[in-house]
């Protein structure tokens, strides 16, 4: 696995919910605001007097503080579905104790896909729209206080680990909030340039200049927006396990008897299995499935593994989820894109934080299929 380092810093999260600024925790700590900056930044490592200083402030343990990633808890439980799991591979699991079991079961298959519906924050009744000379407007009867709108960031894309993203950002700083809506590339961008949303995932390739998402966003969003690498992942064909069709190209997907699932216009995934098919001269007609559209990675897995399609291109995350045989085709960098004007919300740099953590990484990685080297890093123009 990557280097993510040992520390994992919470910091800035219990500074945020006792509302004190870096200066007024470093003064009352007794340590510089640099240091305090470069230790929530995860820049520096504190001794263990700075340590003790800063917990003391905040009411804290140390180790609600600071936490060894090279060291998590361990604890021994019992693997169900052990049959299916491979001895050699990093296998996610789900661990509770039942019954005084400490029960592990594997996030393969079925049970590595979220099937719950999604949360929501208030309802609309009926009769509840409200006459605005062309606007469409409601309202909205809040299940949360309404001063939590403003620490509510809302980000479009197909990034199965957006959720992960915001479940970490909700457990380092409480009062803030991630809201993912599921959406390709294209949309993604086009619903943060109308002002739908704060953000965008995208991994949209230019092939005349090679250049992934910066020319999107800019046209998009403005000149001034900015893009953060979320990660590098590995996008290719999920197959059945064992691949019994034997498809090892994209070539194979125009035999016979071969059916695809097929992603959406505008989606990164849709863009890859274009420009692949031009590159092995077959054109789409030549495809059964071609105009199957699904509308996410997870989806496009899904298809696969019921068997209503023996191939469909997704990142290798989705793949692993599954259960299914993956065949790389590229590896893409995955950005999220923000208009300037949204970038120093602070929501939004507790979500950069976020990506800083070492634990956060972690877990990303052992998706499968990413390169988290990058992640955070701020794209250059």
């Amino acid at each position: 696995m990557a280097d993510h380092g040992t520390l994992d810093v919470l910091l800035r999260a219990a500074r945020a919910q006792l509302g004190i600024s870096q200066a007024e925790l470093a003064h009352r700590a007794g340590v510089t605001r640099q240091a305090v900056s470069a230790i929530e930044a995860g820049k520096a490592a504190p001794t263990m007097a700075v340590a003790l200083k800063l917990a003391r402030v905040l009411g804290r343990r140390v180790d609600d503080l600071f936490r060894l990633v090279d060291e998590l808890p361990t604890v021994t439980a019992e693997l169900l579905d052990a049959a299916g799991v491979s001895a050699s591979e990093t296998v996610r699991v789900q661990v509770a104790s039942i019954g005084g079991r400490l029960i592990a079961r594997p996030l393969t298959g079925a049970a590595g896909v979220v099937l719950t519906l999604p949360r929501a924050n208030g309802i609309v009744r009926p009769r509840a729209f409200v006459a605005v000379p062309g606007q469409q407007r409601v309202h909205v009867e809040l299940f949360a206080d309404p001063s939590r709108l403003e620490s509510t960031l809302v980000a479009v894309g197909c990034d199965p680990a957006t959720s992960l993203l915001a479940e970490h950002l909700r457990r380092r700083h409480p009062t803030l909030e991630l809201v993912w809506q599921g959406g390709n590339s294209l949309h993604a961008l086009q619903s943060v340039g109308r002002g739908e949303a704060h953000m965008a995932g995208t991994h949209l390739l230019e092939p005349a200049t090679g250049i992934y998402n910066v020319p999107f966003a800019q046209k998009l969003l403005g000149a001034d927006a900015r893009l953060v690498t979320f990660a590098v992942w590995e996008q290719g064909l999920m197959v059945a396990g064992g691949n019994p069709r034997g498809i090892h190209e994209v070539g194979d997907l125009a035999r016979a008897g071969v059916r695809v699932a097929n992603r959406e216009p505008g989606s990164g995934a849709r863009a890859l299995f274009d420009a692949q098919l031009v590159r092995a001269g077959i054109q789409p007609a030549q495809v059964a499935g071609y105009d199957s559209v699904v509308r996410s990675h997870l989806a496009a897995a899904e298809a696969v593994a019921a068997g209503l399609a023996d191939a469909a291109v997704g990142v290798r995350a989705a793949a692993l989820a599954l259960g299914l045989a993956f065949v790389p085709l590229a590896q893409e960098r995955y950005d999220l894109a923000i208009p300037a004007r949204f970038f120093e919300l602070p929501v939004v740099q507790a979500l950069l934080e976020t990506l800083t953590s070492p634990l956060f990484r972690l877990e990303v990685e052992a998706l499968g299929g990413y390169d988290v080297t990058p992640m955070g890093t701020l794209v250059a123009a």
